[in-house]
């Protein structure tokens, strides 16, 4: 991490606008700690590129460590609606309707999360937790 911080930054100087760089500078701040300042870089980022599920994904977990849960839904929200395919979504709107208490929508989510995706462990630990059996094929899809 030492190095992977300033490395960023130097490339974010030569490319301000690259929401790509933003987004992974903003993920590296998250993991350490630095959440507030990852919220605005994943928003400036979410600006550049409005389509992009996983910044919106990533934007929504990092307000939802800060508890700003409205803002983590919005974000999330429109996330699953932008690819609704891509399970990252359905897991991040889980995560936040469990810490909000709506236990029905997380479960909800956690579904259509191993409904599409069931070839990593944390999904398959999330399916045996809720007792689904994911569908053939699952977890094929091209992800955005």
């Amino acid at each position: 991490y030492d190095k992977a911080e300033p490395r960023l930054r130097y490339a974010l100087a030569f490319n301000p606008d690259d929401a790509s760089i933003l987004n992974d500078l903003a993920i590296l701040l998250s993991v350490l700690g630095r959440n507030d300042e990852a919220a605005r870089l994943l928003e400036r980022a979410a600006d550049l590129a409005p389509l992009r599920a996983d910044i919106l994904v990533n934007l929504g977990k990092v307000h939802t460590e800060r508890k700003d849960y409205i803002s983590a839904h919005m974000r999330l929200a429109r996330a699953t609606q932008t690819a609704p395919d891509f399970p990252r979504g359905w897991l991040a709107r889980s995560e936040l309707d469990r810490r909000r208490g709506f236990a029905s929508a997380a479960a909800a989510s956690a579904r259509r999360a191993v409904e599409l995706e069931n070839s990593s462990e944390a999904y398959r630990a999330l399916a045996a937790a809720l007792a689904i059996k994911p569908r053939p094929g699952a977890g094929t899809k091209a992800r955005p």
